[in-house]
């Protein structure tokens, strides 16, 4: 079962270290060798010393980020299912924030192609949101839930930019489904381009509105355009 405790007082870091255990949580340091080495490519003025993972210590490899809005369309969602369907079945890991919207449709498709799917999120310590809880536990079958927190006590703003910036990292690719260019999905899509990660945009159903907008805005910066499954498959492949 996942760790769900949102009040925890811990005196020193053997009652932490403790209390992950007890809870199958592995805390995988910086020097360890299963410690992804693409996550040592983010610099920050508080660099990243180690991630709680709950879940399979799976290899982090094939990892393709499908990112968009938590405000998605019926469109947008059924393309980010299917989509993450078709990458399991070539043998990717679908890796997302566990957010409403497209997110929790490409962990869902994932699942239910039986493939393994990647959670990162701001905090270990409970999850968010708290409706997808049992959508955490399905992914911790087969996949794994992670963060470089386990409980945060401010800033909870940052801790999701931070979230996004090891999405990046991990991903071979970065797939925006559906977004208008702002907010996380923009952010994302800087720091994708800052890390050099190629990025690909689905064209949206309707060729107007803010989603539209994005999309164009998001080529316009760099990103590859697509418009159906196959031709995200095929351009994946070529690298």
């Amino acid at each position: 079962m996942l760790l769900q405790l949102f009040d925890i007082k811990l005196s020193n870091n053997s009652e932490l270290e403790k209390l992950i255990k007890t809870h199958g949580i592995i805390r995988v340091k910086v020097d360890d060798k299963r410690f992804p080495e693409s996550l040592k490519e983010i610099k920050r003025k508080k660099m990243l010393e180690s991630l709680y993972l709950q879940g399979k210590d799976i290899k982090f490899d094939r990892c393709i980020a499908i990112i968009g809005t938590r405000n998605c369309s019926t469109f947008g969602a059924e393309f980010a299912r299917k989509l993450s369907i078709e990458l399991a079945l070539n043998d990717f890991k679908v890796i997302s924030g566990l957010a409403r919207g497209i997110d929790a449709s490409a962990h869902r498709g994932t699942i239910s192609a039986n493939g393994i799917t990647i959670a990162v999120l701001p905090w270990l310590h409970t999850i968010y949101p708290p409706e997808h809880e049992n959508l955490a536990n399905e992914i911790t079958e087969k996949g794994c839930i992670l963060s470089e927190n386990f409980k945060i006590e401010t800033n909870q703003k940052y801790s999701f930019l931070q979230r996004n910036e090891i999405i990046v990292a991990l991903s071979d690719y970065v797939i925006i489904v559906e977004s208008k260019y702002a907010g996380g999905t923009k952010y994302a899509f800087e720091y994708a381009t800052k890390l050099g990660k190629p990025i690909i945009v689905i064209k949206p159903e309707k060729e107007y509105g803010e989603f539209y907008e994005g999309y164009k805005k998001f080529v316009e910066y760099g990103a590859f355009e697509c418009s159906n499954i196959s031709h995200v498959i095929t351009k994946i492949s070529e690298t």
